[in-house]
């Protein structure tokens, strides 16, 4: 890479991470490009030659959050961690990422067309890999098809988004009381 290559990626880099910054805290609509430029210490023009618009912007900015997302969930799928443990990690990492952008941030990345339009079946595909994982030690009835599963994950995740911030403040034992919950309701057992 020769000096021209390395700066443009050092300038695209700045721009990218000033933006998530600013955009993260402030959300999408309370951001001009001429604060991600001056954040980044480069010219508004820099920013439309690299990403053409605001919008361009905001669709590398979801489509990085996504491979980002998969990426985490397909070390943890196939890492050594128990099921449960990675299933408490899932639940811990989007808690975390909650609390660490503004709402209306995270709810326009997950709305965004650009999010609309990844691959979601590589993410389904890793799923249906926990699930199984699930199924071997135990923890899942072999019985239960995945469609089922699926659903009931839906369920739990648009429960905990809705509930991100207080997901963040809870203990670790309060977080492993939730999870038993999500495998075994609310009986004793």
């Amino acid at each position: 890479m020769d000096g021209f290559e390395r700066r443009t990626d050092e300038k695209r880099k700045r721009i990218f991470e000033a933006a998530q910054g600013l955009f993260g805290r402030h959300g999408f609509k309370r951001v001009s490009i001429e604060e991600v430029a001056e954040q980044a210490g480069v010219s508004k023009v820099t920013i439309y030659n690299y990403f053409g618009s605001k919008e361009g912007l905001i669709r590398e900015l979801v489509a990085a959050a996504f491979r980002s997302r998969k990426v985490a969930i397909e070390r943890l799928v196939h890492g050594d961690l128990p099921f449960p443990e990675k299933l408490r990690s899932l639940v811990l990492q989007k808690a975390e990422a909650s609390s660490s952008y503004s709402q209306e941030f995270l709810e326009r990345i997950l709305q965004h067309p650009a999010w609309q339009q990844q691959p979601v079946e590589e993410l389904d595909g890793l799923v249906a890999e926990l699930m199984e994982q699930g199924k071997r030690e135990g923890i899942i009835s072999d019985k239960t098809p995945l469609r089922a599963l699926r659903l009931y994950i839906e369920i739990f995740k648009s429960g905990t988004e809705a509930q991100s911030t207080v997901l963040a403040g809870l203990t670790s034992e309060e977080l492993s009381q939730i999870i038993r919950m999500f495998f075994h309701g609310l009986t004793a057992t």
